[in-house]
């Protein structure tokens, strides 16, 4: 289930629903931006190939995405259940990460990303936006630039991508964050 906070003061409640503070569950988006709240099963022990597959199953076989594969090689059969705080509106990837920041949210790998596009087929739907881009927000170094991996819809295509930091202001793009590890 995807939970979208369209007010300009966007909260998170904490589970058992008792008034928190900011440090605990509640979360604020920035003025005119939106938060979404997800929860996605990570599995970083498949190759490479398979995870884009499951998460882009229109991802073309040459895409630049498989230039990146020797960062993301099988170590095990972990498997992760986390909740994802998806940030929108923002123009400014620094921006983003200082928001984050400021609320201890964490940076998302690929893997992140990939669990979002394989669970969420039909996301751009849901959030209301075509197309719609959810990036990881730990970037890369790729072909002599700062990327990062993302998934993108466009009517019924879904594909994974690399994209790049600067190109990170445009409108559809969904920044990826996940609550700090205890």
């Amino acid at each position: 289930m995807v939970t979208i906070h369209r007010q300009q003061t966007n909260t998170l409640p904490a589970r058992n629903s008792q008034p928190v503070t900011k440090e605990a569950h509640k979360i604020i988006a920035p003025r005119g931006a939106r938060l979404c709240r997800v929860n996605v099963r990570i599995q970083s022990g498949q190759p490479l190939q398979k995870m884009v597959l499951e998460a882009g199953p229109d991802t073309k076989p040459d895409a630049k995405i498989y230039g990146v594969r020797d960062l993301w090689l099988p170590t095990g059969t972990k498997v992760l259940e986390e909740e994802m705080i998806l940030l929108n509106g923002i123009r400014s990837w620094n921006m983003a990460l200082g928001w984050a920041g400021e609320w201890g949210l964490e940076p998302t790998n690929a893997y992140s990303v990939f669990g979002i596009g394989k669970k969420y087929h039909r996301f751009h739907r849901q959030v209301g936006m075509n197309p719609t881009l959810v990036i990881s927000t730990r970037e890369i170094f790729f072909e002599d630039e700062c990327q990062v991996v993302g998934v993108h819809w466009n009517r019924d295509l879904r594909k994974v991508c690399l994209e790049k930091v600067t190109n990170c202001h445009l409108p559809e793009v969904w920044y990826a964050f996940q609550k700090k590890q205890r």
